[in-house]
């Protein structure tokens, strides 16, 4: 599938283990997340899902994060071809 034919969809509706690439993140929580490494172009990867609605890991190439639910379900992701 070529970049421009894939989809892009929600982080939290991804598997595990499968490099991603963050497509979009409200402008609002971008001040919060480029820091932890999650911005629009970055490479992230889910780690685990938190049992019972907790947070998500993410690992970045610089950090391993938990973000929650209600985050991950705001920044858009695209799966990576070549993993």
């Amino acid at each position: 599938m070529s970049p421009d034919k894939q989809e892009v969809g929600i982080l939290t509706n991804q598997q595990k283990h499968k490099l991603l690439t963050v497509q979009e993140i409200p402008d609002y929580l971008t001040r919060q997340l480029k820091p932890l490494g999650i911005y629009e172009g970055a490479y992230v990867c889910i780690l685990r899902y938190a049992p019972v609605g907790g947070p998500i890991i993410v690992a970045t190439p610089t950090h391993v994060v938990a973000i929650s639910k209600d985050i991950a379900n705001q920044i858009k992701v695209r799966t990576e071809e070549n993993e």
